[in-house]
Formats: C-alpha cells, structure tokens, sequence
C-alpha cells in the first residue's frame, strides 16, 4: 500500500513495505511535523489584504502551526484564512499596525474577530470557526486589567475589591467618560466609576461615583430603578442625579447640582440645614422658589415674583433693549426682571436692570433682536422676601419692608400691622376685606 497523508496535520503515513532503507528519515520529519502543530510559532505578514495560510504535505508549513503571531500593517478588517476539512486549534495574536481587527476562518464559514492588540484561541471543526473562550468552568482570575469590547453578563453575583469601571473604552478618558448601561441583578459590591446609567433590579452595596480614578468632576446621570436598594453611596461632580424612591440608609453626599423631578420628602426628626451667606452672596440672577438664610440680616428669606407696570415700548441697539413703561415703573438698578411674551423672542429672559429713569430702564440681551418689539409682552418683578416673620434681638424687635410693588389682599377675618412709612409702588392696589384691619404704626 502506497504512503498517505492524515487529514488535518499533513503527516506522511508510510505504506506496508514502504521506503525500505529510508523511512526513519521520514519518521523523523513527521515528528518535526507534530512538534510544529504542538508547540510551532508562524509569524505571517498581511498587507491589506485576505492571506491564505499555507498548507502542505509532510512539509513544514504555515497552517499546522500552534501559534500564529499576525503582524503588519492593515487599513481595515482582513482575514486569515485557514485549511477547509482539518480541524485545529489555533492561538492567534494580532499585533498589526493600523488599529483593525483581523477575522480568521475557512473560507465560506463562519469567523472569528480579533481586535487589534488581542491574543485570541479558535478552533474550527473543518467548516466553521468558534472561540474556544465562551467560558470557565471554575474560577477565572485576571491578575491584570480586564477589558470588555461587547456586552457583559453576570448571572450571578459580582464582587470587585478594587473598583469597577463602566464605560466604553473608545470614549472614556481619565477626565471624560461617557458610557453605557450597567444592569445589575445580583449583588454588586465595591467602588463603581459609572459613565451613565446604572439600571437592574439588584442591590448595590459600595461607593458610586461619575470620575474615572478621581472620584470628583464626572458628567453622567446615575439612575437606580424603584426595586433597588443602595446604601453608602456617594455622587461626586455636577451631575444630574435620578433617584426614583431608591433606599439609601447611610448619607448621600452630592458634590454638584442635585435635580430632583419628582416631590421631595423628609420623614425623619432631625433638620433640613439651609444655604446660609450674606445679601452679597445672593444669586445675581435668582430664580423664583430659592430660599436661604441672610446672615448679614440675620432671617430666612425667599425670592418671589411681582407683576410690573404696563410696558408701552421696547426698542433695541444692537444687543441693549430700552423698555418704557406706561407709569412709574418704581425700580432701581440691579433689580432683576423676567420679560415674558414679546416679540421678537430675543427680549424675553430673565435680567438684571439699569434704571435710567422713572418709567424707563435697560438690560442686556443675549442676541441682537433685529428690530424694535412688535409685541412688548409683560414683565415680572423678582424680590428677596423675608419668611417668617423676619425677628430679630431674639423675637423682641420685627422689621418689615417699606415699599408694596404688588397687589397685595389681606387675609379675610384677618388683621394686619406694619410700621411706617409705607409707600405702594405706582398701579399697585392694598385690598383690606371687609371687617379686617390695616394698622400702619
């Protein structure tokens, strides 16, 4: 019988009587041959485009190797094409210049991906391509870092003892991250740098924050679902936080801005500490509903609104609106007035005045109008208030203010008392129900 060749390594199988006085020369090749498809390192070249391994007889060659080093430079995803009907192992490694993926597989068949930079093991069972890394049966360590390109899926609990990163890698820096989704089921323990959300029904245990290593700054939204539980959790930077009715029993500490959308609630015993500063330390331009506490006049206050006079015109130079009203406007400068409904829309916002006289005053707007209001709207007064009854000298001396620039109603069956003088700004109306009185001191 005449010497054959096995199917998948190519080896030279000698026929009965065959290569009398010759075949430990043969023998000894085929077992070069076995020790290249166990322990053999190919180093191949691809140079934008497909390379076909090489695939030979009882010679050495480059597909019966273990190890496949792929190097050069690609300027995008190209193949290495392996034998049809052998099946082999292979551990391939992509080390091509350019940043690509390299796939591997028999022609026709199905393929594996390799990002760039990764050592990938394959199989093939003379078809198609599989990874030979889908999972572990026991314990898996990684001694060194750990880099998800795709989904990852925990089915049962996830314990890190450093910290854990959720981001993509293509877009996260040590300043800037901008992530994807992180779905918990289990429990999750340990300090999480998260890029944007965090969703799931599990329990978090551990610190939270929005920074890659830094633990301040961030920019992403850290969103629990109502099933979660979360305890000494911590959310550092300007970010918008989205609690929807998460439990929290240790402290939440936000180092930025905390938007809540819904209703806050405070059940406890204990006391909600206010922002406390000076009346320079106000807000230049407030919004209606702040509240503080005025060290320099020692009370709680609030910023509300009043309507203002009738706008008669509102012209513009450049980006300076001058807006007349049809009365004394009663302001003075550095007040801050919202205008709504004029048009053009450049008009409207929320600014701080000049007054340049009695019925007129300026303010800067953020864009050139293009021409005089053709709709001058109305405008709205905001005003620093005192809550509460503003005492001072230990409740033994009251202060109020001197100017009405409201309409102001009394309370029915309701006295009132101020101390004078007392001026009611232009237009302005006091009504005193019937039976109620207004006893000015």
């Amino acid at each position: 019988m005449a010497s054959t060749y096995t199917t998948n390594l190519k080896i030279q199988e000698i026929g009965n009587g065959e290569q009398a006085g010759t075949w430990g020369s043969t023998t000894n090749t085929n077992w070069t041959l076995i020790e290249q498809a166990v322990a053999g390192v190919q180093t191949i070249t691809m140079a934008n485009a497909n390379y076909t391994l090489s695939n030979l007889n009882g010679v050495l060659d480059e597909a019966r190797n273990m190890v496949l080093n792929v190097v050069g430079t690609n300027s995008g995803i190209y193949q290495v094409i392996i034998p049809t009907n052998q099946t082999k192992t292979y551990i391939v490694s992509n080390q091509t210049t350019g940043g690509y993926a390299i796939t591997i597989g028999i022609s026709g068949g199905s393929i594996i991906s390799i990002p760039n930079g990764t050592t990938a093991q394959v199989y093939t069972d003379g078809t198609n391509t599989y990874s030979s890394q889908t999972g572990s049966a026991g314990d898996f360590t990684v001694n060194g870092n750990l880099v998800v390109t795709g989904s990852s899926t925990e089915t049962g609990n996830l314990s890190a003892a450093g910290a854990l990163y959720a981001y993509t890698a293509a877009t996260s820096t040590a300043s800037s991250i901008s992530g994807t989704t992180l779905t918990i089921g289990g429990t999750l323990t340990g300090t999480f740098f998260v890029g944007q959300i965090i969703s799931g029904t599990g329990v978090i245990s551990g610190t939270i924050i929005t920074a890659l290593g830094s633990g301040t700054g961030g920019s992403g939204t850290y969103t629990v679902s109502s099933s979660q539980t979360v305890s000494s959790t911590a959310i550092n930077g300007a970010v918008g936080v989205s609690l929807n009715n998460p439990y929290i029993p240790g402290s939440l500490s936000v180092g930025g801005t905390l938007s809540v959308a819904q209703d806050a609630s405070f059940t406890g015993t204990g006391e909600i500490k206010l922002p406390v500063g000076t009346t320079a330390q106000r807000a230049s331009l407030p919004t209606y509903g702040m509240f503080r506490y005025n060290s320099t006049t020692n009370q709680f206050e609030g910023y509300n609104s009043a309507s203002g006079t009738t706008i008669s015109t509102i012209t513009f130079v450049t980006t300076t609106a001058t807006l007349t009203t049809a009365t004394a406007h009663g302001l003075s400068t550095g007040a801050v007035v919202t205008i709504l409904g004029a048009s053009p829309a450049a008009y409207n916002g929320t600014f701080s005045i000049t007054v340049t006289g009695t019925t007129t005053f300026t303010y800067t707007m953020l864009s050139n109008p293009g021409a005089n209001a053709t709709v001058v709207g109305s405008y709205t007064i905001g005003y620093w208030g005192q809550i509460g009854g503003g005492a001072q000298a230990q409740g033994v001396v009251y202060e109020n203010g001197q100017t009405i620039i409201s309409n102001y109603t009394m309370t029915s069956g309701n006295n009132g008392e101020s101390v004078g003088p007392i001026t009611i700004a232009s237009g302005k109306i006091v009504t005193i129900p019937s039976g109620s009185r207004w006893v000015i001191l």
